[in-house]
């Protein structure tokens, strides 16, 4: 092979990383943007919903979720210990365990991830599932535990239910923004996310 055409060769294979990289820098940033906007939502046009019926979706986890569903078990755990971190600062209960239950529902989530061949809207369905009644779970702990109300069925019925069932319905609002991104730097099969994004 002539040495233009490898210089050729070389050069083209330096801009298709650079794009890629590029393209991962942005994919980042709207995870980011989306997350922002979940902490925005959650803080204050869905607060008024925890003064008046006493619940409010968690939507951190939606975004939590879509990033351990499409990105590396690594690079998801280190963006949901940041939202955590976010999501405690933007609360008004100050420093909690949220990083933690974000790494924790990110590790999950990517373990349950060997379980589909597809990353589609029902893999990501029922991973927003699993991880919100984990939360749901750490919720009736932290409550009958911790705050000692030992009503285990009324806080299961009063709070974990509903605010399950009112957090996957709101977390739908994060699918395809947070699918698009993915794509961004996806392998394609078929027009379909098929593998996680290796770097």
């Amino acid at each position: 092979m002539p040495k233009e055409l490898q210089l050729q060769k070389v050069r083209r294979q330096s801009n298709r990383k650079g794009e890629l990289r590029l393209r991962a820098g942005v994919k980042w940033l709207l995870y980011s943007l989306f997350a922002l906007t979940a902490l925005l939502l959650q803080t204050t046009v869905l607060s008024g919903l925890r003064e008046r019926i006493g619940i409010a979706p968690n939507l951190a986890i939606a975004v939590v979720v879509s990033a351990a569903l499409y990105e590396r078990t690594e690079a998801a755990a280190l963006f949901g210990l940041c939202l955590g971190f976010f999501t405690d600062c933007a609360g008004n209960s100050g420093m909690s365990v949220m990083p933690l239950v974000c790494v924790t529902e990110v590790i999950l989530c990517s373990a349950l991830c060997g379980l589909f061949l597809n990353r589609n809207f029902t893999a990501w369905l029922l991973l927003q599932i699993a991880a919100y009644a984990a939360d749901g779970l750490l919720t009736l702990i932290s409550v009958t535990v911790v705050w000692k109300n030992f009503s285990f069925l009324s806080v299961l019925v009063d709070t974990v239910l509903p605010n399950f069932i009112l957090s996957v319905f709101v977390s739908l609002l994060f699918y395809f923004p947070c699918r698009a991104a993915a794509r961004l730097t996806a392998r394609r099969g078929g027009g379909r996310l098929t593998v996680k994004e290796k770097g």
